[in-house]
């Protein structure tokens, strides 16, 4: 097999399956709609439901939650990711379900994706690690003002 020439992109990650419906509210219901798409892309036919739902809308104006377009951003990424890579593993999932319904590739360890990686790749892979990016992101961190 010749070797791949798009990346597979590895991310330590929790994945334990919380939603965070306080601060990302139309998420589960966004999820939920996205199984029934064949592609990223074919969650277009579902953003009027999702975007103007009026208690998402009240929730993003009154009480801090995301605007209910956001999780359409998120799952396009997400699309672009599938398109531009060979694939993509989240490593360490406590729930790997949720993320292999978005087309992940779940492995236990760091470890175990890199050897699942250069099996893509046809050769060992070549890594890039983003340390500062390791730390949950300001809006994900309950109680701080810090921007991590």
């Amino acid at each position: 097999m010749p070797p791949v020439d798009k990346p597979v992109v590895i991310a330590a990650a929790i994945c334990d399956g919380w939603f965070n419906s306080a601060e990302f509210p139309p998420y589960v219901a966004a999820f939920e709609l996205l199984q029934s798409c064949q592609h990223p892309a074919d969650m277009v036919a579902h953003r009027e439901t999702l975007a103007t739902d009026q208690h998402w809308i009240d929730s993003y104006r009154h009480h801090d939650g995301y605007h209910p377009f956001h999780a359409f951003s998120m799952i396009y990424v997400g699309g672009i990711a599938r398109e531009h890579s060979s694939a993509f593993f989240p490593a360490g999932a406590e729930r790997p379900r949720p993320a292999r319904a978005m087309g992940a590739r779940t492995t236990a360890t760091v470890e175990e994706a890199l050897r699942e990686a250069a099996a893509i790749l046809g050769r060992e892979p070549r890594v890039i690690v983003v340390p500062a990016l390791s730390q949950p992101a300001f809006h994900l961190t309950s109680g701080s003002s810090s921007t991590a």
